[in-house]
């Protein structure tokens, strides 16, 4: 069986929700613990949190709420983008000597994600694997799963197209698999306040269907619902 890590996303500024993104209540639970949360449930014991703008809030929210188990990565140049702290991310994992054996790569802001999205990607991988979330029909991103042979190369990642750069540079080579659900990330106010209400719509419709026999499967993503494909294709560092 493969030894895979998961590389969550969690340095950026949040400066077009002006605050802390990660510590707003999403069902009563940080936006980030949520991701952590989903991240365990694939990846148990190997769930790392690269963090830099808002580092200590984040620290202080997790000791005093004992949040669930992740190793927390500082990144002091989070400013130099997505690229920077995910080439941070892994040189750290590399530095361990874990033997990982590939590394998933997620956003900790997109909110949407589900333990079988993430599933979806692991279950696939391989040394040389890279695989990536398809939504939309030409939005391809993050989460995205890289195998070892290609360590190096992110490790050189910087500014902010995250690995773009990479997944664009063998096209052949990247297994996209289909996820609406990747494409629903939380940049404001607004748009997690819209998130709520789709849920509460989602919650009441689904209740109707089940009380007249026809219930909706459980694992549909609310993102069915509230869809978007952005021109950042997922890779901002905000």
């Amino acid at each position: 069986m493969s030894r895979i890590a998961t590389l969550i996303m969690a340095a950026g500024g949040s400066t077009r929700f002006g605050g802390c993104k990660l510590l707003a209540p999403v069902n009563g639970m940080p936006l980030l613990r949520r991701s952590i949360n989903t991240a365990q449930q694939v990846t148990p014991g190997h769930v790392f949190t690269v963090t830099g703008a808002w580092h200590e809030a984040i620290e202080k929210a997790r000791i005093e709420e004992s949040w669930e188990p992740s190793s927390f990565i500082y990144h002091h140049g989070w400013a130099q983008g997505l690229g920077s702290s995910i080439a941070a991310g892994v040189r750290y994992l590399v530095s361990i000597q874990a033997g990982y054996d590939a590394i998933l790569v997620m956003l900790a802001d997109q909110i949407d994600l589900t333990p079988a999205n993430l599933a979806a990607l692991t279950s696939q991988a391989a040394p040389r694997a890279m695989l990536c979330a398809a939504y939309g029909e030409s939005c391809r991103g993050v989460p995205a799963l890289f195998g070892s042979a290609h360590f190096d190369t992110l490790m050189r990642l910087n500014g902010d197209s995250g690995a773009r750069q990479l997944l664009r540079s063998a096209p052949s080579a990247v297994v996209a698999v289909l996820m609406p659900s990747a494409a629903v990330d939380i940049d404001t106010p607004d748009a997690l306040a819209a998130w709520h209400q789709a849920a509460i719509q989602s919650h009441s419709h689904d209740s109707c269907l089940t009380e007249s026999g026809n219930g909706l499967d459980s694992t549909t993503p609310l993102s069915a619902s509230f869809h978007h494909c952005s021109h950042k294709e997922s890779y901002h560092h905000d």
